[in-house]
């Protein structure tokens, strides 16, 4: 049985503010309709089920915080180096990665005040490890649309 005291924090489905771990549930391709510039958008789960998003946007200015994302969710240098974040199926490799994020409140344009990521962050030795088991996808060596000779019927 549910009561309404398990319902008991602010925010519905999203997280409040506060240091959580998260788990990467998912992520998608979207692109700045002001700007043009694409970005790669990843959602967290954290306890409870509840959710948080945050868009890293692939720019040269900008790309040093996807970077240091991959950093916190595990990625090594090397690792990093066969991660294209233009290419779609790349961000896979970080999904079921768990980080730590801080969330903060901040007024919007239009004067609401949502909960944000201010900060991301590796997990320390008491927390759960980074990959929650060894099946975590790894990026793929053959781009998704690009045909071997073993896919050509002879």
């Amino acid at each position: 049985m549910t009561s309404l005291a398990d319902h008991w924090s602010e925010g519905g489905d999203w997280l409040g503010e506060g240091e959580h771990i998260v788990t990467i549930a998912e992520y998608k391709m979207v692109k700045n309709p002001n700007t043009g510039n694409r970005g790669v958008e990843f959602w967290f789960r954290g306890a409870n089920n509840r959710q948080q998003k945050e868009v890293f946007w692939l720019t040269d200015a900008a790309m040093w915080r996807l970077s240091r994302f991959a950093r916190d969710c595990g990625k090594t240098k090397e690792e990093q180096r066969g991660y294209d974040p233009y290419n779609d199926a790349h961000h896979l490799c970080l999904i079921g990665s768990r980080v730590k994020i801080t969330v903060e409140p901040e007024v919007g344009s239009d004067g609401k005040t949502y909960h944000t990521v201010a900060s991301f962050g590796p997990l320390d030795d008491t927390e759960s490890p980074h990959r929650p088991s060894a099946t975590e996808p790894t990026v793929p060596t053959t781009p998704p649309n690009e045909k071997l000779d073993r896919d050509i019927p002879f």
